[in-house]
């Protein structure tokens, strides 16, 4: 990684790398499942805009960082910035 503000961090605290990995690890293993649900897409979604920020800012990937927060825009249902969405099916999650 390249990033400036977190290399001299990370280097220094092994707590925070293992713990990030193993956080990130079970974050992106229980997303298949939490994006799913209704009452678990907001939290998922904002869970990893924050994981991917932070890769951003202290790993210094900026590219895979902003690929990935724009990547949660398919999540988004049609009209869910505005009006609600229609459904052909009422009962579709």
């Amino acid at each position: 990684y390249s990033g400036r503000m977190g290399k001299h961090f990370l280097s220094q605290n092994a707590f925070f790398v293992y713990a990030g990995t193993y956080l990130t690890l079970v974050l992106q293993l229980a997303f298949p499942l939490t994006i799913w649900f209704r009452k678990t897409r907001t939290v998922t979604m904002i869970t990893g805009i924050v994981i991917h920020l932070l890769i951003i800012f202290l790993m210094g990937i900026t590219d895979f960082g902003l690929i990935m927060i724009a990547a949660y825009s398919l999540f988004v249902k049609d009209g869910a910035a505005g009006k609600p969405a229609q459904s052909e099916n009422p009962r579709a999650v």
